[in-house]
């Protein structure tokens, strides 16, 4: 009983280890390549509840593949719930390269960020 319980809980390790290998090599072969700065924009209106949550996956996402100093992570906001703007602005304190911005000011923040 014991040693089919401890088979059971390898061969679901093994299965994770895989799924988490063949994600990350999917995102590092459609991410771009690091030839230049880029930057991944996310939209959140008032019906976004989980704006921040987004947020924080997609820089999570940049760290992970090790490309946090050529990409940003933007958040448009088009009337956002004031709890979740605060939410996100403190994301965007905690860490580097994130940035929430309503659409006009867009093209100043992208100006800033690429060059």
């Amino acid at each position: 009983m014991i040693k089919e319980t401890i088979s059971a809980i390898c061969l679901l390790l093994v299965f994770l280890s895989l799924v988490a290998l063949a994600y990350y090599i999917i995102l590092k072969i459609l991410r771009p390549k690091k030839s230049g700065k880029y930057i991944v924009v996310i939209s959140a209106d008032d019906s976004s509840d989980d704006a921040a949550d987004r947020l924080c996956s997609e820089y999570m996402r940049l760290e992970m593949l090790g490309e946090i100093s050529f990409g940003n992570v933007v958040l448009l906001d088009f009337g956002m719930s004031y709890d979740e703007r605060r939410r996100c602005e403190e994301l965007c304190r905690e860490t580097k390269n994130v940035y929430v911005c309503e659409l006009r000011e867009l093209e100043a923040l992208t100006e800033k960020l690429i060059v």
